[in-house]
């Protein structure tokens, strides 16, 4: 970007000189500063233009380049956020244990399906307590909204 703003001073630079000599070959009088000011100010508000963009283009890189680098440490934190929530969640489910295929009667409060937990557990072996379970609910059918 320096590059282009030397190479435009440069340029505008020539231009002025140019302006000022095909002035000087058409006239012999002294110029007045009005004269002066009418061939240097354009190329004066070349320069300054270029100046100024070169400078927005790059603040603005920079912000861009910036915001790009904490939008990608953010998403990494998130993963990890993400990551670590799934192991704790994970271990708070260790108990839990989900049974499927029993049948629903209409009405059914949870001490009932306690019972039918634990008649299910003594069907294929396993000596079940009611102090043995902490909670016992059902769980919405997929797609059931």
């Amino acid at each position: 970007m320096e590059e282009l703003v030397k190479a435009k001073v440069d340029e505008e630079l020539a231009n002025i000189s140019s302006n000022i000599e095909g002035r000087e070959s058409r006239s012999s009088s002294n110029k007045t500063a009005k004269e002066v000011a009418a061939v240097i100010l354009p190329s004066l508000a070349n320069i300054i233009s270029v100046a100024v963009s070169t400078a927005v283009t790059t603040a603005i890189k920079d912000f861009t380049d910036k915001m790009e680098s904490r939008a990608n440490e953010m998403q990494r934190y998130c993963l990890l956020n993400k990551y670590e929530n799934d192991k704790l969640e994970q271990y708070s489910r260790r108990d839990n244990l989900r049974i499927s295929g029993l049948e629903e009667d209409e009405d059914e409060s949870e001490e009932v399906l306690e019972a039918k937990i634990i008649e299910l557990a003594d069907n294929i072996g396993v000596k079940l307590k009611p102090d043995e379970i902490s909670v016992t609910h059902r769980l919405e059918a997929k797609g059931v909204a």
